[in-house]
């Protein structure tokens, strides 16, 4: 995060930490819960992504079916999986 700053970008680290404390706050930790979570994450992405920002997202995937969500909504060419 600091070196693509340091580079000029507008960079954003969101991960599931950011979000429990407010938006996420209440979703149990079962598994629609953390598809939920997934599903929600990867509209605050691509919301960040519209405005402009590089958003570096740490996230662990629930399954195959939510990476495929979220690359249908953020788009395969903004999005890439590690």
């Amino acid at each position: 995060e600091r070196k693509l700053f340091d580079m000029g970008r507008a960079v954003y680290v969101l991960d599931g930490q950011n979000l429990r404390h407010d938006l996420n706050k209440g979703l149990p930790q079962d598994r629609a819960g953390r598809t939920e979570n997934w599903r929600r994450a990867a509209h605050v992405a691509r919301q960040f992504n519209e405005a402009g920002l590089l958003t570096l997202a740490a996230f662990v995937a629930p399954d195959a079916e939510g990476r495929e969500q979220a690359k249908a909504l953020i788009g395969t060419e903004r999005l890439i999986t590690v």
